[in-house]
């Protein structure tokens, strides 16, 4: 994106000018007044260039957006040099800095700017969080006055309005046009500040005092700062102006270096006030890496999405919770959506209703017939198994606690596996499902047990060994690779939350999977897939009782379709759909056929 390469050089030489303004501030010219007075009114420079290019008069709220926008940044930078006056240069820039950004998100958000992308909102806050560190770092008591405090947000407040009038002008002219519109503003703003006699003493008296030496340095400063102003509003009237304004984090890169380099002189250190120190110092760095990979997140290169083999979650319990027929509906998935990968499970209160007793027909008939038709089996046995409420224990074995539960576990995993290993389509064992993870109605047997629960099934049979954990929200990931041969990662994008409803986890970029995909596969070496992919709603109560509209809200064709690429674009070569059943229920209780036929276009073709 050229507009992010621009709003970057606009930042670097912003970086210089604060560096600059210190100096001037600190010694040739002491009012921040005057020090905003003067670009505001040699802003009607911009006229020169009107003979030579496309000027015109802009529609009346173009004019009001225009004006506004100049008069609101001249304001502001009163506060903003105030603030720089007071504190480090390397500590006020960034506060303000940090502000600002939230205050154009409000104030776009409110006047119908613009809205951010998923990716584009990630990037936004760390390179928000990254201004909020430096600001608010190491030893900062003496900056965080409430004098210097008021003056930031005042400045951060007048900032924010003025670059979200600047979007809406450009979106009705070209830059240039805009931003000699805009430069009136700031003249107008500038001249009605001689208005006010004490205003118009502070200008001119300070006008008199400074030295030759000071005017070549205050006008080298506008000169530096009015090109990193035009860089600035170019690059907002290209791309987008919440992330324009919050990629001004990046500066405080450039500023930190600048500042430190500085400072190793102590003559410059007592202008700049700076901490170098190895606290100061760390609590930049870190800064800077937060803001650096919120740039990363704008400026990767675009990956396109990857073939992937999908398969499907098939659960006869959650069939029947719909009102299916489970033996129809899994013959259905299999043969209309040419299902070739199915992950089964083998539900502890279905297999051993008694205890000791094993009844492993209805599982012995869905794998017969994948088996049939070609279809490779990643079978799931454990306790905590998928679907609500994760824990299927038997009614016998509910009161069961501590060593007794676990040696329960531990012969039904024997009796289970000893059993299954005889079919030739199941391809890997799942031990358990998402087994660290505090999800469900039970309390995990912890990692000791997990490890005794793998070995136990290891001695078994040799067939690979698939763990697996929440996605999004899950630690236990990097353990569980370790321990697996296969690991399994959920990947949901629409849920229901009780405290927030419904929303998306936009703030989760692909590159967060894609991390883990290289984590699996480069660093340990070992096979990595999706083991639950949403395609169905996230909803409180069992999708039955539940409207449509509020279904939709999580999961429709859309919402199916974007989840789809978003996987193809996260590393993965593999993934189980969670779904199947919910799409059949649309199909043949409802009659709504959309997300029914979406999953066969996807799923046959990559089969």
């Amino acid at each position: 994106m050229s507009w992010i390469v621009i709003a970057l050089i606009a930042y670097f030489l912003y970086a210089v000018v604060f560096v600059l303004d210190k100096f001037i501030l600190a010694r040739p010219i002491k009012s921040p007044l005057v020090y905003a007075f003067y670009p505001g009114v040699l802003g009607i420079l911009a006229v020169l260039v009107v003979p030579f290019v496309d000027f015109s008069i802009l529609s009346p709220s173009g004019i009001v957006y225009a004006l506004l926008s100049g008069a609101l940044f001249i304001w502001g930078l009163i506060y903003f040099y105030k603030t720089l006056q007071a504190g480090e240069a390397s500590r006020a820039v960034p506060f303000t800095g940090a502000l600002t950004p939230v205050a154009t998100f409000v104030f776009s958000y409110l006047l119908g700017v613009e809205k951010l992308s998923g990716q584009q909102a990630a990037a936004f806050l760390l390179l928000v969080i990254g201004s909020f560190l430096i600001a608010w770092g190491y030893k900062n008591h003496d900056f965080l006055t409430k004098h210097n405090i008021g003056y930031g947000i005042a400045a951060a407040l007048f900032f924010g309005l003025s670059l979200a009038f600047t979007k809406l002008v450009f979106e009705q002219t070209n830059f240039l046009n805009g931003f000699i519109w805009m430069r009136f503003g700031g003249f107008i703003f500038s001249l009605l500040l001689l208005t006010k006699r004490s205003w118009r003493n502070a200008v001119f008296s300070t006008t008199g005092s400074v030295t030759l030496r000071g005017v070549i340095l205050f006008f080298s400063d506008k000169i530096i700062g009015s090109a990193a102003l035009v860089l600035q509003n170019y690059a907002i009237s290209l791309g987008s102006v919440i992330i324009v304004n919050a990629l001004q984090s990046t500066q405080y890169l450039f500023l930190f270096i600048l500042a430190s380099l500085l400072s190793i002189k102590i003559k410059f250190r007592k202008v700049l006030h700076e901490t170098v120190g190895k606290g100061a110092i760390i609590q930049k760095v870190l800064a800077i890496l937060v803001i650096g990979f919120g740039l990363w997140l704008l400026i990767k290169p675009h990956v396109p999405p990857q073939p992937m083999t999908f398969g499907i979650t098939f659960s006869p319990k959650f069939a029947q919770e719909l009102g299916l027929d489970w033996r129809e509906a899994y013959l259905k998935i299999l043969d209309e959506l040419k299902v070739k990968n199915v992950r089964l499970v083998a539900y502890w209160d279905v297999i051993e209703p008694e205890k000791g007793k094993y009844v492993f027909d209805d599982v012995d008939w869905q794998i017969q017939e994948a088996e049939k038709r070609g279809a490779k089996v990643l079978f799931v046995v454990g306790r905590k198994t998928p679907r609500w409420p994760e824990c299927h224990k038997p009614p016998w074995a509910y009161d069961l606690k501590g060593k007794e539960e676990k040696q329960e576990v531990l012969k039904m995993l024997a009796g289970t596996i000893s059993h299954f290993k005889n079919f030739n389509n199941i391809y890997a064992w799942q031990v358990e499902n998402e087994p660290l993870f505090p999800f469900g109605k039970c309390k995990s047997l912890g990692l000791r047990f997990l490890q005794k629960e793998v070995d136990l099934v290891r001695s078994l049979d040799s067939r690979p060994i698939v763990l697996t954990d929440s996605g999004e929200l899950g630690f236990a990931w990097p353990v569980l690779i370790s321990r697996a041969d296969i690991f399994g990662t959920t990947l949901y994008r629409y849920i229901h939350n009780n405290t927030f409803g419904y929303i998306k986890y936009w703030w989760i970029p692909t590159e967060y999977f894609r991390f883990k995909v290289w984590f699996a596969t480069k660093v340990f070496g070992k096979e990595i897939l999706i083991s639950e992919l949403q395609a169905e709603p996230w909803e409180p109560v069992s999708l039955v009782n539940a409207p449509f509209e509020n279904q939709y809200k999580t999961m429709n064709v859309e919402k199916f379709r974007e989840v789809v690429d978003y996987a193809r674009r996260s590393g993965f070569t593999k993934a189980y759909f969670w779904g199947a059943e919910w799409w059949l229920w649309l199909k043949e209780k409802h009659g709504q056929q959309d997300m029914w036929n979406e999953a066969k276009a996807i799923i046959s073709p990559h089969n």
